[in-house]
């Protein structure tokens, strides 16, 4: 997969090729970390889209089915009975999704009608002062919300789209997609489809189904440590696919797919225990580290050696199934903490992950150790693993990338010149 970024951050375009093993190298502030957000913010969408799309449509249409409740139950109420429409209102907000979810997986083609809302109205008020036929009104005001639930569910899916893709770079950046200063337009690019933000607006075009790109997860690991409390955008999606729950129980997998997920956590667990000797299990309080030779200590994740937790975030990605074919890893200074000897280990993880379960990895680094261990790595034990080495240069104040996979001297020089001074 080819992508092209233009004005992101301080990026002021860079060309990169997702297949295999990608590293991104460069001085502190030179656009790595931008690219590597821009990748997961604009890929991570391609996650089960269809179902984000429909989710969405199904959060637009209880956003008026609340209406449709408010004005069906507005004329005559006196004080007591505005409490108790207020307390059903909550109750209605709260399960009516649910109820369309189920309606329209069955029916996607009928529309939501008076009928079906009075019913859910009366199954969701309160036990002790049910709503009736009586209390509920019919008006222009719950027609027009009822026309407005269909027409929520009817609009196009790349609209809803659109919003998937926007909210997902929106979140990932902030709300600074653009770069500061540029008052045209931002690109993503992603083959042919081209993410396009301007100062107001956000627009995609040439858009090809996911299938296209071949994306089963997307998984972004953070160059710094955090906890089960951090609430940073990035970190709160990979907690939550820590936390996920086995992809061997997931329905929609066939059975190969089953079986190559056992395959890969049986083959990985081999290389990953005899490193760090121990694995991450989620508790009611958070996860923690168990180490092998003491299975009955539990280790909070605040405690855990900083060098451990890279190997452990894998290791329980591709147990429970989250890392796994066609996975994309994006991973922002792998070598922070690691001693140069599992700096090395590290490389073989990556390249293992690549050649035997069909990962695409971007490695963002500034450590020409480690960047070196994986050029060896992948001379080695690659196999033919497609692998392309980038290297951030500075153009006009901003950055551009260069691809000097066959000149990897260009990036050795840069990143051991502070060496040489000392």
């Amino acid at each position: 997969m080819d992508i092209t970024l233009r004005f992101i951050g301080k990026v002021k375009e860079a060309h990169i090729s997702l297949n295999g093993i990608t590293v991104i190298a460069g001085e502190n502030s030179s656009g790595k970390t931008t690219i590597a957000k821009a990748l997961y913010g604009s890929l991570s969408p391609f996650e089960n889209l269809e179902r984000s799309i429909f989710d969405r449509k199904i959060q637009s249409m209880a956003i008026y089915a609340q209406e449709w409740f408010q004005a069906a139950n507005k004329k005559g109420n006196t004080g007591r009975r505005e409490n108790i429409i207020l307390t059903s209102l909550y109750l209605f907000g709260r399960r009516i999704p649910g109820r369309f979810k189920e309606f329209k997986l069955l029916n996607p083609d009928s529309d939501i009608t008076e009928e079906f809302l009075i019913q859910a109205a009366k199954e969701y008020s309160r036990d002790r002062n049910p709503i009736t036929d009586a209390s509920i009104l019919s008006n222009e005001a719950t027609n027009n919300a009822i026309k407005a639930i269909n027409q929520a569910y009817a609009r196009n899916d790349m609209d809803y789209a659109k919003l998937v893709f926007e909210q997902s770079l929106v979140g990932v950046f902030s709300n600074q997609v653009a770069t500061f200063g540029n008052f045209g337009k931002s690109t993503i690019q992603l083959g042919e489809t081209n993410l396009e933000f301007g100062k107001t607006n956000f627009s995609i075009q040439n858009f090809l189904a996911p299938s296209e790109y071949k994306v089963s997860t997307v998984v972004y690991l953070p160059a710094s440590r955090f906890s089960h409390r951090d609430e940073d955008f990035l970190k709160g999606r990979l907690l939550k696919q820590l936390g996920s729950d086995s992809a061997l129980l997931d329905l929609d997998f066939t059975l190969e797919q089953h079986e190559s997920i056992r395959e890969n956590q049986v083959e990985f667990s081999r290389l990953v225990d005899t490193i760090i000797k121990g694995h991450l299990e989620r508790t009611e309080s958070g996860f923690v580290f168990v180490e092998d030779s003491h299975p009955s200590d539990q280790i909070a994740l605040d405690n855990v050696a900083s060098g451990v937790l890279p190997f452990a975030y894998i290791g329980r990605l591709v147990m429970n199934g989250m890392i796994r074919e066609d996975t994309i890893l994006i991973i922002d200074e792998p070598e922070m903490n690691l001693h140069p000897e599992w700096q090395l280990q590290f490389a073989r993880l990556l390249v293992f992950l690549s050649k035997k379960v069909g990962v695409r990895t971007v490695i963002i680094s500034h450590s020409p150790y480690f960047i070196r261990a994986v050029e060896k790595t992948l001379a080695t034990e690659g196999n033919g693993v497609d692998g392309r080495f980038y290297l951030m240069k500075e153009q006009d104040k901003l950055f551009i990338s260069s691809e000097v996979t066959n000149s990897m001297k260009e990036i050795y020089t840069q990143l051991y010149r502070p060496f040489e001074e000392l």
